[in-house]
């Protein structure tokens, strides 16, 4: 579930304090990358502004830079992809039969993992 987009940034905060008491993996996707970049004070594409940007933009207006960069820090806390003991793949999406995962709203911002090995 992307965070920045369709969760209230007051309720995912809660999934920070989630990882002090519980075993929690979370997994990125192209918006939670996206509004960590934003948050970071890279530029917007017109199609990630379009795409929940705007709102991730108006949602961030009252908040401190303090609770800004908890929110970064957690971000990029996530993970790309978890490989688990059964070899089982869990990802946000976009594995290819070529085992390569791309997100991405642009060249400029996409996730990648190298190629699993077989």
């Amino acid at each position: 579930m992307p965070i920045g987009a369709s969760i209230p940034l007051k309720s995912w905060t809660s999934f920070i304090a989630l990882q002090q008491t519980h075993q929690v993996i979370y997994l990125r996707g192209n918006h939670d990358a996206l509004c960590c970049d934003f948050l970071l004070g890279k530029p917007m594409s017109d199609l990630w502004r379009s795409h929940g940007g705007k709102a991730t933009e108006e949602a961030y207006k009252h908040y401190s830079k303090e609770d800004k960069q908890l929110h970064i820090d957690f971000l990029q806390s996530l993970r790309n992809y978890l490989l688990d003991g059964q070899n089982r793949l869990f990802l946000h999406a976009g594995f290819t039969d070529r085992g390569v995962w791309h997100m991405s709203f642009s060249q400029k911002t996409s996730i990648g993992i190298e190629r699993f090995g077989s």
